[in-house]
């Protein structure tokens, strides 16, 4: 699986869809709804981007830098 290099919090991604978002302690996959962020504690390929597909938990941390998929899966 190939990531785009971190983008800064504080641009936010042109495309709604699935980003890995990188907490203090973790990296995680998130939604984004073109609003804002939805969050999955859910790290890796396989179940972490289905689960934050599915994820309504809404995140208070707005500004966390982020990556997305270079290329469609």
């Amino acid at each position: 699986m190939k990531l785009t290099q971190w983008i800064d919090g504080d641009v936010k991604p042109v495309h709604k869809g699935i980003y890995q978002r990188k907490w203090p302690l973790r990296i995680c996959w998130c939604k984004w709804t073109g609003k804002g962020w939805s969050f999955s504690w859910a790290m890796d390929y396989d179940d972490g981007f289905e689960r934050a597909e599915n994820d309504q938990n809404k995140t208070i941390e707005k500004n966390l830098p982020w990556r997305g998929l270079a290329v469609k899966p």
